[in-house]
């Protein structure tokens, strides 16, 4: 039990530091304020540069979402110990997928968690090229993705499906605040952090007869 106790006790605070951003999205944000400032002062009189510019923010946050996505997986990679201790019933993939329902708020009108649909934008950035303009045919992997995107405002063909994304998950269109998406994850991670330590508590043995 004492190693148990060690063990989940290194794995919470690695937890803690797995939910931190692998890539710093306020430097994506500074990237994406420049495109911002050129549209605001030379847009009214350049529609090509306008659609470059739309382009290069579309193009920052697919990088930004996958970069998201890298993080939450390395959460519920810490997560597993815990899963693997508690003899859960269930298999780890459908573990891994009540992670994203667990400490985090849904996305307004919709059933998906802020979590879940950040994954699932970034499911949508590696692989737009190959649903095309039908998502209907997509394979039967990316329909579930395809699903939740839609529901979140996306729509096949549309040139700016990231950040429609973006901003019905954070509530505005401030695309250089994108590390707001960083604030999400951090919290979420904490957040599991908090009830397997709670958890853990419980099955020590002197907390247990400390409360009766």
């Amino acid at each position: 039990t004492k190693k148990l106790d060690w063990v989940w006790e290194a794995r919470l605070d690695l937890l803690r530091l797995a939910a931190a951003p692998l890539i710093p999205l306020d430097v994506i944000g500074t990237e994406m304020r420049r495109s911002i400032k050129r549209i605001e002062t030379e847009g009214s009189t350049d529609q090509d540069l306008v659609d470059l510019e739309c382009e290069n923010i579309e193009e920052l946050l697919e990088l930004a979402f996958i970069a998201c996505q890298l993080t939450i997986t390395r959460v519920e990679s810490c997560c597993r110990v815990f899963y693997e201790s508690i003899h859960a019933r269930i298999k780890w993939e459908k573990y891994k997928k009540q992670l994203m329902l667990r400490r985090d708020t849904t996305v307004r009108g919709t059933p998906h968690t802020r979590i879940a649909a950040i994954d699932a934008f970034a499911n949508y950035a590696k692989h737009q090229d190959e649903w095309g303009h039908d998502w209907s045919k997509v394979n039967r992997k990316s329909r579930l993705t395809s699903e939740i995107v839609k529901r979140l405002g996306a729509t096949p063909g549309s040139s700016g499906n990231m950040r429609s994304g973006f901003k019905i998950i954070v509530g505005h269109n401030h695309f250089e605040r994108v590390d707001e998406l960083s604030d999400i994850i951090r919290a979420w991670g904490k957040g599991l952090a908090t009830d397997y330590e709670r958890d853990l508590n419980a099955q020590r043995p002197e907390r247990a007869s400390a409360k009766r």
